[in-house]
């Protein structure tokens, strides 16, 4: 399943493979898929997700925010449940859902 989102003029395709999640970009031309740990993380997406990580010295910061995060990905049992749980998190940082597609499937879009 790919889920694309905009921010900006600013695109991110998020692809769910089971309990493997992806990420894709302008910068890899939309091409190359990246897990988490290939991606920068602000400090502060990291601390308004984590308010407990402030303080902590940035290198660690991102590792135990991308160690929670995949730990969060294992509970979830379905993909559906997955998807909804990316969904939220990227709406929730101001990003927009413009489309799902499942595979073998056509794309839905969302929003305008």
């Amino acid at each position: 399943m790919r889920i694309i989102f905009e921010l900006g003029g600013e695109v991110v395709i998020v692809k769910v493979m089971g309990h493997h999640i992806l990420f894709a970009n302008s910068t890899t031309n939309f091409q190359q898929f990246a897990p988490i740990d290939g991606l920068v993380l602000k400090k502060d997406g990291i601390i308004k997700e984590f308010p407990d990580l402030e303080g902590w010295e940035p290198g660690l910061m991102r590792k135990e925010a991308i160690r929670r995060f995949k730990e969060k990905i294992k509970t979830l049992d379905t993909e559906p449940k997955i998807q909804e749980y990316v969904i939220k998190e990227f709406t929730n940082m101001g990003w927009t859902l413009k489309t799902i597609q499942k595979e073998g499937f056509r794309p839905v879009k969302y929003g305008k």
